[in-house]
């Protein structure tokens, strides 16, 4: 769950225990909103694009927004869910788990935020809990990336360069691209691509909202290889032109 140190939350919808009976399947489909869900007891197995996510007492699950996904609701439980909304530059599709080191902390903080939401003056004090419960589970996620970290750390230093490839992500954990990339999605929500994409328009806003670089210059500085490239790769992330984006920004300054 690392993708969730960039998660900007816009809203918290709900606080709820879902009571899961054994043997009862269900489709959860265009799922409103994203849901953090925890596990008092029993368990659930998701099932999406064909790989399954066991939910149980020493697990976190991150549920997408707007997927649609199976639970095989296997030993009946209850699990507390916090449904919560994310600016749309947070865009993970694929289901998330995460080991906890402390399961029960998680489920006192969940009892704590869900009394404070009887009263609307406490908004701000549970998104600071909630906060602090995402920067722990990024925490947790960081401690077991194990085979990843060198991947992760490259990436870092390496992300504008134009001729990155998953066979050099790859040789950074001596291991091979299938692997490296099924460890990726499983771990950051999102294929090593696309995670450097994201990487390349955070870089290019800065640029662009700094002003004293043109759209080509920016493009080469961020790793794309032409500018034309660039403004359709920055349209699809942003929805907005480079160009777009710089006036947008000047009018709020």
């Amino acid at each position: 769950m690392r993708r969730l140190e960039n998660a900007v939350v816009m809203n918290i919808d709900s606080f709820l225990v879902v009571e899961s009976r054994r043997g009862v399947d269900e489709w959860m489909k265009n799922r409103m909103y994203y849901g953090l869900s925890f596990c008092r007891s029993g368990r659930i197995v998701y099932e999406k694009d064909g790989v399954f996510t066991e939910s149980d007492h020493t697990k976190a699950i991150l549920l997408p927004q707007g997927e649609t996904y199976r639970l095989h609701r296997e030993v009946p439980g209850e699990f507390p869910v916090i449904n919560f909304l994310c600016e749309d530059s947070f865009q993970v599709r694929d289901i998330l788990s995460v080991t906890l080191s402390n399961p029960d902390s998680y489920i006192k903080e969940f009892e704590t935020m869900q009394e404070l939401a009887m009263f609307r003056h406490n908004r701000l004090r549970i998104l600071g809990i909630f906060y602090g419960m995402l920067h722990r589970l990024v925490q947790e996620t960081t401690e077991r990336e194990g085979i990843l970290k060198p991947v992760i750390g490259y990436l870092e230093g390496h992300y504008m360069d134009w001729d990155i490839s998953n066979e050099k992500l790859a040789a950074q954990a001596g291991i091979s691209e299938v692997y490296m990339r099924q460890l990726f999605r499983q771990q950051m929500g999102t294929s090593p691509k696309q995670y450097i994409l994201e990487l390349r328009v955070e870089r290019a806003k800065m640029l662009l909202r700094e002003g004293s670089m043109s759209v080509k210059e920016v493009a080469e500085a961020c790793g794309f290889v032409t500018s034309n490239h660039f403004c359709r790769k920055f349209r699809d992330v942003t929805g907005q032109t480079p160009g777009e984006y710089r006036r947008m920004s000047r009018q709020m300054l």
